[in-house]
């Protein structure tokens, strides 16, 4: 376990080759996220909560990038959207 802290970003989990890898929790201007990381990037399983408006994604990351199968949740009201086509997005 190692704690990383620079620029506003702090982050706790684990590390390989001085990047984020395997499982740990970041925390950024816009949100936290936590799940598991490959080569200093969100990839596998996740969740990141967004800071400015609450909303939720609980699902699959691939290097930094929503893709595949993913919940995301909008807090205000209170729908959830399913989604499996995130692979199909570059913009995320």
């Amino acid at each position: 376990m190692y704690t990383y802290v620079e620029k506003g970003e702090k982050y706790e989990g684990e590390w390989l080759n001085n990047l984020k890898h395997g499982i740990g929790k970041a925390t950024y201007a816009e949100g936290e996220y936590f799940g598991r990381f490959e080569n200093g990037k969100r990839h596998g399983e996740g969740v990141f909560k967004y800071k400015k408006n609450r909303d939720i994604y609980s699902g699959s990351w691939k290097h930094g990038k929503k893709h595949g199968n993913g919940t995301y949740i909008f807090t205000d009201t209170k729908t959830k959207v399913y989604y499996d086509i995130f692979k199909h997005l570059d913009c995320w």
